[in-house]
């Protein structure tokens, strides 16, 4: 695999500005690590919230520029506040299962809070779709080639161990589409985005209610 560092979407012009990162080892690739992670957070507040820039938005002129800050009710429930603390871009090895990269990425980095998204393409996937009646997974195997068409995720401790939960949409040669919870994803080619995070322990919990295992906070 291989790991670099990305802020937003300015990476290429960071580097430019700030210079070549520094690289460190990793057994199954290398990972790019530099300053430019620190600019993350200019725009986020103290709890991580992203400040919402309405010049550059274009709704107000420069002489009534001012920023506002989305919030969320303090009666909302599950509300975790973090930090994003890096940012790595992770080119996955070709016949890998998504889904097992990115918990050993997070096994071996000490990830235990993240959202990533990613990009490419699978051999063949395994899906789920969870029946809310029932309370089980009903597996959805693709076993053809199929475009990554959006695959959105996080990772947090379950059991004390690295848990990735992601969604899938997958489409074949003829634009049709199958989406549904990621159980195994064998990579073609495929680029994740990974945002770690920093803030208090994130662990899924078995819920009574939905028969699964949701976020809570210690």
């Amino acid at each position: 695999m291989r790991y670099d560092c990305i802020v937003n979407s300015l990476a290429l012009c960071l580097v430019s500005i700030i210079g070549m990162p520094n690289s460190s080892p990793w057994h199954n690739g290398i990972v790019l690590e530099g300053t430019a992670s620190a600019i993350i957070n200019t725009n986020r507040n103290a709890c991580g919230i992203v400040i919402a820039d309405k010049t550059f938005q274009g709704l107000l002129s420069d002489t009534e520029r001012g920023q506002e800050t989305m919030n969320v009710g303090p009666d909302s429930t599950g509300l975790f506040e973090y930090d994003t603390s890096k940012e790595l871009l992770v080119r996955l090895r070709h016949d890998a299962d998504l889904v097992q990269s990115m918990t050993e990425l997070a096994r071996n980095r000490g990830i235990e809070a993240a959202s990533f998204t990613a990009i490419g393409a699978v051999k063949r996937a395994r899906l789920a779709y969870y029946d809310q009646k029932n309370h089980e997974y009903r597996e959805m195997k693709i076993d053809s080639p199929h475009e990554v068409v959006s695959c959105m995720g996080n990772i947090s401790l379950k059991n004390g161990e690295p848990f990735v939960h992601a969604h899938v949409v997958l489409a074949d040669e003829t634009g049709s589409a199958r989406a549904g919870h990621l159980l195994e994803g064998i990579v073609f080619a495929a680029e994740v985005h990974l945002r770690q995070l920093e803030g208090p322990k994130l662990e899924r919990k078995y819920d009574e209610v939905t028969g699964l295992s949701l976020w809570e906070v210690d």
